[in-house]
């Protein structure tokens, strides 16, 4: 019994599977390491977590030598990015501030292996959806418990200790990324409760929703929406009629509300009562409800796009890599103009960029509409709903999420040409006994 007991078996996947939730949960491993080292550096720390998450991987290689097809396409794929940093730098010399010295260095941000663009490989790595949404559960409960204790801190303090801004850590009144970090939770959990049909997964859902509230910006609310909907759209059948009717007549509401009173009064009313609901709350986004200002602030991003698309109509071959930061960033300090679609046209040009931007659209849409395996949806959802916040906020460089859901769509790809082989070879094979 003793040695049943004992016969743990780890495999291949489960060392993968270790790698993801490593590389998904990395800032809650690193202030824990943190807390328990306090004289560890933070360059020391994170290096010490890129050693943790690797060492699992590499052991799989080993184990696993005749499947390592994913490491071919996360090595070409970074290869391509490097290639284009290069070629960028060799037309635009002078890039080299935004390149090596800003705030946001390639060296540290985008190639260090522990960085957005490295979510490719983690993801592609664990080639099972359901093997995949499994470790994606466990980032989950950890980042959960993760974001809990930082929004308890937070207004324990009655400040955040954010780096969003040019001057380094400053104290704040809310954090710009905690919301849209915070989407992944909300998603992992949202299709696990309408994948396994379990009460709990709705409860830590509901529990992540009024966190982004509390400690969320504006932006998130609308990942929220289009989650929402998604999800709707897809398990519209598991609703019962009364709760089909509730949704239709809400939206009949609002809708006669917006044509009768207007879009701010309809903010208004609902921020006085999520403001009642959480007991006058002094969290920014129930605030900007309040006041209506949810979708009629737009923080400077008016004049940021208007530079944007200036770029844009004179440049149609593209600026490069970073090519936005050298204009953008002489008015704004990071840099990037906050809307994936105008970065790519600005990068790439009119040609490939708009290329990239309808390949982006048709792929999602194709993905979120045809895809009829359950699984393979709910990976590619996990992700996708998290990469909303590119339409406001942030660039493709710095969202794992992003990276990810191209890591799933040529995962998908494969299992359909792989589907299709085997049912052609199906056919053949009886085919073959008749003639027999």
């Amino acid at each position: 019994m003793r040695n049943k007991a004992l016969n743990i078996r780890v495999t291949s996947t489960t060392l993968r599977g270790l790698s993801l939730v490593l590389f998904f949960a990395q800032e809650a491993f690193r202030v824990l390491i943190a807390t328990v080292l306090p004289f560890l550096s933070y360059n020391m720390t994170v290096y010490l977590i890129i050693l943790l998450m690797y060492f699992p991987l590499i052991l799989s290689l080993v184990l696993r030598r005749e499947s390592n097809g994913y490491l071919i396409r996360f090595l070409i794929c970074l290869g391509l990015v490097a290639a284009f940093f290069f070629v960028t730098y060799l037309i635009h010399p002078e890039y080299s501030y935004w390149f090596f010295e800003s705030s946001y260095p390639i060296g540290a941000r985008i190639f260090r292996p522990n960085q957005f663009l490295y979510a490719f490989l983690f993801v592609s790595a664990v080639d099972d959806p359901d093997e995949l949404i499994k470790y994606m559960k466990v980032v989950a409960y950890i980042l959960l418990a993760y974001y809990s204790y930082r929004l308890l801190r937070a207004r324990m303090l009655g400040y955040w200790i954010t780096t969003t801004t040019a001057q380094g850590p400053m104290r704040t009144a809310y954090d710009l990324n905690y919301g849209y970090d915070h989407l992944i939770v909300l998603t992992t959990f949202t299709c696990c409760a309408f994948r396994e049909k379990k009460k709990y997964y709705f409860i830590l859902s509901g529990i992540s929703l009024v966190e982004i509230l509390l400690g969320g910006s504006r932006g998130p609310l609308i990942s929220v929406a289009i989650l929402f909907l998604i999800m709707y759209l897809r398990y519209k059948d598991q609703f019962s009629k009364l709760a089909r009717f509730a949704v239709f007549l809400g939206i009949a509401l609002l809708l006669a509300l917006y044509f009768l009173a207007g879009m701010q009064v309809i903010l208004v009313g609902l921020g006085t009562v999520f403001g009642y609901i959480f007991g006058g709350s002094s969290a920014r986004t129930i605030q900007m409800i309040i006041g209506g200002q949810v979708l009629f602030d737009n923080s400077g991003r008016t004049k940021l796009y208007s530079m944007a698309i200036d770029m844009i109509k004179n440049g149609f071959w593209g600026y490069g890599a970073y090519g936005d930061r050298y204009v953008i960033g002489r008015v704004y300090w990071v840099g990037y103009c906050h809307n994936i679609f105008l970065e790519l046209l600005i990068n790439y040009g009119w040609i490939i960029g708009g290329i990239l931007c309808i390949s982006i659209v048709v792929t999602s849409l194709k993905m979120l509409i045809t895809c009829k395996n359950e699984s393979w949806w709910i990976c590619f959802v996990i992700f996708f709903v998290p990469s909303m916040k590119l339409l406001l906020s942030g660039s493709y460089w710095y969202l794992e999420a992003f990276w990810a859901c191209i890591a799933v769509y040529l995962m998908y790809r494969k299992h359909i040409r792989s589907e299709r082989v085997y049912q052609w070879d199906q056919r053949i094979v009886p085919s073959k006994s008749r003639v027999l």
